[in-house]
């Protein structure tokens, strides 16, 4: 029993950091097989997290599912390999990789899309595709490894080609080549399968003309990424006009999981302005945030742009959140100035003829008197009236001063 448990453990472990596991496999109609993978891992969809595939086997050996593991028990020789090309360096989690029997296409593949030139995370590839390479000799009746291996460019549906009555369809991980990564049996390709331990799916009886899915059946926690291997969570079932979905994943709850992994594949990119802001007093702001599917402010307001009327420093916070859970907060401190109080220097009494200087004082970044229009800091004015300055000081916050300049008449003598 302990060991048992340890052996769960382990497996458990490895299912975490898993990276590339099958969502669909078709029998078609003769040939028109096709096999839908998916890419996940330790990312919530949040990020732009992307994995490397490079090296990853595609097989359909089952030697080691049918019996006590034996060489050349059911193995069929051959695989695929994806190549070691930067194709594969960085696919995005959440992506799905449909690959198809080029010489017997099924009715039910989209278009090609080999390099994702739509964006929308589903890469369509033929066997044949050059981004793919193969190789006839292993693993064999001889030699049930991996490796050594010479490889053909392009691959070849032959040697992946699933038998109707008993096989697996699993892939290998570069990282080790000695076991399955994920695989899918059927038939009695049950060797060593235990519901304690399932570390494949398999089915029962054979599997002409059937479509097997991960249906999220029980289980569509987007942040559990073991539940591929929960048997209870996929579908077996005669093919029909719509249980085939090659590139948009098979159930409401299976798309559900996929958008959750990927964002929708739409990079979550939030974002708000201004970053922070200066005010004068009595000013609004005006904040906008973008990149999710809602918004809730500090002031309770739902909508992607507001407008506030601070009367001192405060700090506005809003949580940005996309249509798949993924949330982000941001904080918009703004400061609150007050105005500048210029004073206008000079005396009130203007002897006429002569002049008078008036000094607004500062420095401020700007000066605008009225009625004259002059703007620097000190004018000369010969003329008794009422004069105002407006500076603007820095932060572009303004303040005003008003003096009234009387005549004197030098000619007045006092009695």
């Amino acid at each position: 029993m302990k060991y048992l448990f340890t052996l769960l453990l382990l497996f458990l472990f490895s299912l975490i950091n898993a990276q590339l596991v099958i969502n669909e496999i078709s029998q078609g109609t003769a040939n028109a097989e096709y096999v839908e993978l998916l890419v996940i891992g330790d990312n919530d969809g949040c990020s732009s997290e992307c994995v490397d595939l490079r090296g990853w086997i595609l097989d359909d050996n089952n030697g080691a599912f049918s019996s006590a593991p034996q060489a050349g028990n059911g193995i069929a020789p051959g695989h695929i390999r994806l190549k070691n090309i930067a194709f594969w360096e960085c696919i995005k989690v959440g992506s799905i990789i449909v690959f198809y029997n080029d010489g017997d296409v099924n009715a039910a593949i989209p278009a090609a899309d080999e390099t994702d030139a739509n964006g929308d995370c589903v890469y369509i590839i033929p066997y044949n595709s050059t981004n793919l390479e193969h190789t006839t000799s292993i693993p064999n009746l001889t030699n049930t490894s991996y490796t050594p291996a010479t490889y053909t460019s392009g691959g070849n549906w032959n040697t992946v080609i699933m038998q109707n009555d008993n096989d697996t369809y699993q892939l290998i991980a570069p990282t080790d080549l000695t076991t399955h990564y994920h695989a899918v049996s059927w038939g009695n390709n049950n060797f060593g399968y235990s519901a304690f331990a399932p570390d494949r799916i398999y089915f029962s009886g054979s599997t002409a003309g059937e479509v097997m899915y991960m249906a999220n059946t029980t289980n569509n926690d987007p942040f559990s990424n073991s539940i591929f291997a929960n048997g209870v969570n996929w579908i077996n079932e005669t093919i029909n006009a719509s249980n085939e979905t090659p590139g948009i994943g098979n159930t409401p709850a299976n798309i559900a999981w996929i958008d959750t992994l990927s964002n929708g594949c739409v990079p979550f990119v939030p974002a708000f302005m201004p970053m922070n802001d200066t005010l004068c007093i009595g000013e609004s702001s005006s904040l906008s945030a973008s990149g999710g599917g809602t918004y809730e402010w500090s002031t309770t307001e739902t909508t992607p742009d507001i407008s506030v009327f601070p009367t001192g420093d405060a700090t506005y916070t809003v949580t940005i959140s996309s249509d798949y859970g993924c949330t982000s907060t941001g904080e918009i401190p703004i400061t609150v100035t007050p105005p500048p109080s210029p004073t206008i220097m000079g005396n009130s009494l203007l002897c006429e003829p002569n002049t008078l200087t008036l000094d607004a004082g500062g420095p401020y970044a700007e000066y605008d008197w009225a009625p004259n229009g002059e703007m620097t800091q000190m004018i000369n004015i010969n003329a008794a009236g009422d004069y105002t300055v407006t500076v603007t000081d820095s932060n572009m916050c303004t303040g005003t001063s008003e003096i009234s300049i009387l005549s004197v008449d030098l000619n007045f003598i006092r009695d």
